[in-house]
């Protein structure tokens, strides 16, 4: 077993998708509706359905990580396979931080936590759409085509540490759950998610300021 844990357990489930004939995009497909059946356990607001949740939570996470190993396995990578992975990667996310807000505030009766969901759920969708704008500053036009960077993106420190609680996001909210402890997942989500858009948006504003070129493009 490595770091990122899901990447280590995706990549033995894979071979089987592969010889049971699934298609890349089925198995997109598959992480998507685990994913929901994720956030339907979370909205309950009890602490069994929440344990239900993040099981189903972790399996969306391997779906997902299995989707793209199972594309470059069998040679089957698509522009619109990293589109529908990317969007399904996006309502996934936000909709995990809603319905675990929902959850907590009809368990609850506060609506705090409903605000820390929607919180949430908007730097969800601001992440990903300053990530699609790095990837067009980085890679030019050929983003639009194929989102998902390539394998061979230069390997730094944070990129690394930032991979392994990405992959593994779904592990701790499964420890999270099974201890009832998943409050806290809403305050490091609102925060975070917001922290990461607005850093992303600053270098992309500083690259952009000191004439960075892309593939000879002004960026």
């Amino acid at each position: 077993m490595h770091f990122p844990l899901n990447r280590s357990i995706s990549c033995r489930i894979t071979p089987w998708l592969a010889r049971c004939r699934f298609t890349p995009n089925q198995v997109t497909g598959l992480s998507l509706v685990t994913g929901l059946l994720a956030v339907w356990d979370f909205l309950q607001g009890t602490a069994q359905a929440s344990i239900w949740g993040g099981v189903w939570f972790e399996i969306s996470y391997l779906l997902d990580n299995c989707d793209g190993e199972l594309a470059r396995l069998t040679q089957r990578t698509s522009g619109f396979g990293s589109w529908l992975d990317t969007v399904s990667d996006c309502l996934i996310h936000g909709a995990f931080f809603l319905g675990l807000g929902f959850g907590l505030h009809r368990a609850r009766g506060d609506l705090l936590w409903m605000i820390l969901g929607w919180t949430a759920a908007v730097g969800v969708l601001l992440t990903y759409v300053a990530f699609l704008l790095e990837q067009l500053q980085q890679r030019g036009p050929s983003a639009w085509l194929h989102p998902d960077p390539p394998l061979e993106e230069r390997f730094t420190f944070a990129k690394g540490v930032q991979k392994i609680f990405r992959e593994d996001f779904a592990l701790i909210v499964l420890v999270s759950t099974c201890a009832n402890q998943v409050s806290w997942l809403l305050w490091a989500g609102a925060m975070g998610a917001h922290l990461h858009w607005i850093s992303t948006a600053i270098a992309l504003l500083r690259a952009s300021c000191a004439g960075e070129r892309v593939r000879g493009v002004p960026s």
